[in-house]
């Protein structure tokens, strides 16, 4: 058997550090919420935008 020292329970722990714990007593912020429909009509119409924009504006 191999002897390990135990870790100490001093400072975060790793769970708590990378912010995947979630605290009950912080209050939640309002979020905006969107729809999933905008956020893809948004993803669509940004490269279309882009486009136009390529080949309407000479550079």
């Amino acid at each position: 058997m191999s002897t390990r020292r135990r870790r100490r329970n001093t400072g975060m722990q790793p769970l708590m550090s990378a912010g995947l714990l979630m605290f009950r007593d912080v209050k939640e912020i309002e979020k905006v919420k969107i729809p999933p429909t905008v956020t893809i009509m948004i993803g669509l119409a940004v490269p279309i935008i882009v486009i136009l924009l390529y080949l309407l504006v000479p550079v």
